[in-house]
């Protein structure tokens, strides 16, 4: 008897229904699409199988609609394809994977002859899953690691996915446990993608999140950011490399606030390039900056933007750090106790100073880049200041920083200063000389001509009694740390040309 199969290297989207004996195969990168209440029928009991392929250049997709009547039948079984990148060498913590199942009968031995690992949040820990028959629960994600030199394909087989999803999520009090992640918060939860295709976390519809935080976060097996996590902010921007696109097959992380219920349906289905992640997707917005760490191999980056509906504290507008391979150089904003990789505020205010912390794990010579510069206006100026090395960088004419760095560095090493001039003109000396400015206990004067980084500086309390007297550094940022107690206080500078004056609030 001869068997015949549909091979589909294409995008095919049909609204009625279509019939195929025998057999069905979904080549990588094409599509298939049942909509409208079509149906997909796959009919022989004995050879009815319906193959999704996925190699190194892309996976085939199968999206069916939110329409009640749009459905797949599937006689015998579905095989669905994870094509997986490995190493037996044990060494590249950048080639574990995080998976998914997208049939609802999943079991481990799908990764027979890999490792495998499921994540527990109320220990923050993985664990190794040793039994080939456990089972592997729809929409919830796991570790994986291919034994081999190169690359695997595995097979799910079983019944696909289809229509709503849901997932709990827990937030457990924990005080000790492995510290994966930093600064080592509860609460984060290993979702996956259920479906046999993309998923879109910017959906307008098919998403509840419940107490869950919406900023999606899935780790780079390669890639410009290799070891590193990518986040996407839903509705916003990304950083690492993330996507508002979930491949298929792939498992993300979500943090929650308390243990909640996540649940998606057909609505976030759909067909996309976007790849098993380990290449940068960045979407564009406006007044935003860029800060990529380079060194030893690895890129990191943060973000600082500036969104009117935005908070100075942690909100639904930025994304948590989490920490990456330790080979990796790491940058991010520190915002009160928070440790953020994308930082959202609500404007632009002369001289806002943002904390921006640097670690790494290996000493060596490393460079920040600064990029999306030209999303700020003309009278915005950007600075980034060393506070180990003491110098500062206009990144508006020179966007790089180059620079060496030790593990024993203090990590809130550099700060991201914002000013500004009056509208209508390109020049902040136009409107200050000296700008007078405090962050946490220090004080900081930048001078913006080489007449004023010379002179004396005097600290006032409100009672206009002395509390401090020193010298400007000579450079163009002067930072003082006067150990005075919380309060507002006087800061007056007296350099050749003038004498300078601001009141400033200092806090330890």
């Amino acid at each position: 008897m001869k068997t015949k199969i549909i091979i589909l290297s294409c995008f095919l989207v049909f609204y009625t229904t279509l019939l195929f004996g025998q057999g069905m195969i979904i080549q990588p990168n094409s599509y298939v699409t049942v909509a409208g209440g079509g149906k997909l029928i796959v009919s022989d009991a004995k050879n009815g199988f319906l193959t999704i392929k996925s190699t190194a250049s892309g996976t085939g997709s199968l999206v069916v609609d939110a329409n009640a009547g749009s459905s797949v039948s599937v006689a015998a079984n579905s095989n669905v394809e994870l094509y997986l990148t490995g190493s037996t060498s044990g060494t590249e913590i950048n080639l574990w994977h995080l998976v998914s199942s997208p049939i609802s009968n999943g079991v481990s031995g799908t990764f027979l002859d890999d490792y495998l690992l499921s994540y527990d949040e109320t220990t923050n820990s993985f664990s190794y899953i040793i039994p080939t028959t456990i089972a592997l629960t729809p929409m919830q994600g796991y570790e994986a690691w291919a034994w081999v030199s190169g690359a695997k394909t595995d097979v799910f087989k079983g019944s696909l996915n289809n229509g709503n999803q849901s997932f709990k999520l827990t937030r457990s009090w924990i005080t000790s446990g492995n510290p994966l992640y930093f600064p080592g918060d509860n609460g984060w939860n290993l979702l996956g993608n259920p479906y046999p295709c993309a998923i879109d976390f910017d959906a307008e519809s098919g998403w509840t999140f419940g107490n869950a935080q919406t900023t999606v976060y899935i780790w780079n097996t390669g890639g410009k950011y290799k070891g590193n996590f990518a986040s996407h902010v839903r509705g916003g921007v990304s950083a690492n490399g993330g996507s508002r696109y979930i491949p298929a097959e792939q498992g993300f992380f979500l943090h929650c606030t308390a243990t909640t219920t996540v649940n998606m349906d057909n609505n976030v289905r759909v067909h996309s390039t976007q790849g098993y992640y380990k290449s940068a997707t960045i979407e564009p917005t406006t007044n935003i900056l860029r800060l990529e760490a380079s060194g030893n191999g690895y890129n990191h980056e943060t973000v600082i933007l500036f969104n009117p509906d935005a908070t100075s504290s942690y909100d639904n507008y930025d994304a948590l750090f989490y920490n990456g391979s330790a080979a990796s150089p790491r940058i991010y904003s520190v915002v009160n106790n928070d440790v953020l990789s994308i930082n959202a505020l609500p404007q632009i205010t002369n001289n806002l100073t943002v904390s921006v912390g640097f670690k790494v794990g290996m000493p060596g010579t490393y460079t920040i880049r600064a990029s999306e510069l030209n999303t700020f206006g003309g009278n915005v100026f950007i600075t980034l200041y060393d506070l180990k090395t003491s110098i500062s960088r206009n990144l508006k004419v020179n966007p790089e920083y180059t620079f060496t760095a030790d593990t024993l560095d203090n990590a809130n090493r550099f700060l991201v200063i914002f000013g500004l001039a009056p509208f209508g003109t390109n020049d902040i000396q136009a409107s200050e000389t000296v700008q007078i400015y405090s962050f946490g206990d220090a004080v900081f004067i930048k001078s913006n001509s080489t007449a004023n980084t010379k002179g004396q500086v005097f600290i006032f309390d409100p009672i206009g009694k002395e509390q401090f007297q020193g010298n400007l550094s000579g450079t163009e940022i002067t930072k003082i740390s006067p150990d005075l107690s919380t309060g507002y206080y006087v800061v007056k500078v007296v350099t050749s040309e003038s004498a300078y004056s601001k009141k400033v609030f200092i806090s330890r």
